[in-house]
């Protein structure tokens, strides 16, 4: 997860070999100032793609359904922690609570719901849950909106020792969350009639994936295929 640590560490033993390299280790004034120009420079353009390699999460929809595969790829890309697919994973986090009802993240650039919806809800409601937030701007803001998988993913945290598997910072009760994204996570599950597709959840109980219709439940389905918290997000301008 943090490639570009180690181009800081080389480039800073490249940098004081040229240094030490000079002749009695001294050096011509104007050439020790072009030489520290450089080495800060190279610093800052460092620092700043380390930043943005920690930060950089999608933040619209995939056009795609999302398979296993693409589950698995995520979740190595991003070191995000699952408790079935990279129990050593651990994506790095600096929350702050802004005291209004909503929680920032200065690792992600992100701002999110500090409790999400009372109740699980179809995904529809979800999109009106949403929908409210922005109509009265809620913590002053009209740009809230339902996150995807990778956003979700970058709450679980597995340093709480025990469930569900995110910051105490956050309202607890919301534990399964719905995402933006489609889902194809079970491709041996038949679509019910009437049935609008799956999109991928998270369970921060389980500390892993899942998924549930954003259709009506039909008579004698299971509530848990059809029912999640929404905990909105907006990305910090």
């Amino acid at each position: 997860m943090y490639p570009v640590g180690s181009l800081k560490y080389t480039f800073l033993t490249i940098a004081l070999k040229t240094v030490l390299s000079q002749k009695g280790g001294t050096m011509k004034k104007g050439k020790f100032w072009c030489i520290s120009t450089f080495i800060s420079v190279g610093l800052i353009f460092i620092f700043y793609n380390e930043i943005l390699a920690q930060t950089k999460l999608r933040d619209t929809p995939s056009k795609q359904k999302f398979k296993k595969v693409d589950i698995e790829n995520i979740v190595k890309d991003k070191n995000f922690y699952d408790s079935r697919l990279n129990k050593k994973g651990d994506c790095t986090n600096d929350f702050v609570d802004n005291g209004d009802g909503t929680i920032s993240d200065k690792a992600t650039g992100l701002m999110w719901e500090q409790k999400g919806s009372k109740k699980v809800t179809s995904f529809y409601i979800a999109t009106k849950h949403v929908k409210k937030l922005n109509k009265k701007k809620f913590a002053g803001y009209d740009d809230w909106r339902i996150p995807t998988i990778e956003e979700l993913y970058s709450l679980l945290d597995p340093n709480t020792n025990k469930q569900p598997y995110i910051n105490p910072v956050f309202e607890t009760k919301a534990y399964h969350c719905w995402s933006a994204d489609k889902s194809d996570l079970h491709t041996s599950f038949p679509t019910l009639a009437g049935m609008r597709g799956r999109y991928v959840t998270l369970d921060y109980k389980k500390g892993t994936v899942s998924d549930a219709f954003s259709g009506d439940q039909p008579g004698g389905a299971s509530a848990t295929n059809f029912r999640s918290f929404i905990r909105a997000v907006r990305s910090i301008k």
